[in-house]
């Protein structure tokens, strides 16, 4: 069976390679398909898809948008989008002038506990205008404020963190009716990373398949062999499509490899299969 990979970030937004460098890397690792889900921008997906065609992979359009959901922030994967539409061009110079703002509040309630970290050292380890909270961690970690990126999300940036701070861009009906408006098939990105029981995260997924949620991603790097049982049910009775992939982002995540996750991931072809089939009939 061909492997490949949905779920993966570059310079474009948190991740550390080129669009390039990714598919030059999932060629060596034999991949049949790629896309580059860079956060709230499909900035990237021209030289990925040049680069992946020219390594003999197939590429998938897509990107992951950040939304809220009764306060909790929610990662939606968008598949099969157009990159050149200027609906979506319209609404990522928005998201980023949102993304700017929630941005200065991290940085004032970081500043407000004692840590010296200003929007010059973000930008540098952004290498670009594009800050996202794995800056932030690596800011801290970098400024001996913490021992690791993950010590950074747990303690300050992450869900519950002290310094935490929502991103109220968009809805998350909002976001999925968006996706759906454009003709691409949204998905809920990594069901178990936002800290909510089972019972609860199903009756989250619920919620969205009523909304018009079309997929869920059931395999994933991090995911327990019981999580990934769990999210195949919650596919199967909320009639969701199943997606998956290693949320690649380089350096920044240097356990995490793409196509095979933290080791034993992988992803079957079929899955492009069946997002394409429901792209068709939706």
């Amino acid at each position: 069976m061909r492997a490949i990979d949905l779920h993966m970030h570059s310079m474009y937004s948190d991740g550390t390679l080129t669009p390039a460098e990714i598919a030059a890397r999932a060629k060596l690792r034999g991949l049949a398909a790629i896309s580059i889900t860079d956060h709230d921008t499909v900035a990237g997906c021209a030289e990925g898809e040049r680069a992946a065609a020219a390594a003999g992979i197939e590429f998938v359009h897509g990107c992951e948008i950040s939304a809220y959901q009764d306060g909790l922030q929610l990662h939606i994967l968008a598949y099969l989008l157009d990159p050149r539409s200027q609906t979506l061009a319209a609404r990522f110079a928005k998201l980023a002038r949102l993304r700017d703002e929630r941005n200065r509040d991290m940085l004032a309630a970081l500043t407000g506990q004692g840590m010296e970290i200003d929007e010059d050292s973000l930008r540098r380890c952004a290498g670009s205008d594009i800050v996202t909270r794995s800056h932030f961690a690596i800011a801290l970690r970098d400024g001996g404020y913490v021992g690791s990126i993950q010590e950074a999300f747990d303690r300050y940036i992450g869900y519950g963190g002290s310094a935490f701070v929502p991103h109220e861009g968009m809805t998350v009906r909002d976001c999925i009716e968006f996706i759906r408006g454009e003709g691409a098939i949204p998905v809920l990105a990594h069901p178990f990373l936002y800290k909510l029981e089972d019972d609860r995260a199903e009756k989250l997924v619920a919620v969205l398949a009523g909304y018009g949620l079309m997929g869920i991603e059931v395999l994933y790097a991090s995911h327990t062999v019981a999580q990934t049982g769990l999210a195949k049910r919650w596919a199967k009775k909320h009639r969701l499509v199943e997606t998956g992939g290693s949320d690649f982002h380089g350096e920044h995540r240097p356990h995490t490899d793409i196509g095979v996750g933290r080791g034993d991931l992988f992803v079957p072809y079929s899955v492009v299969e069946n997002l394409r089939v429901l792209q068709q009939a939706h």
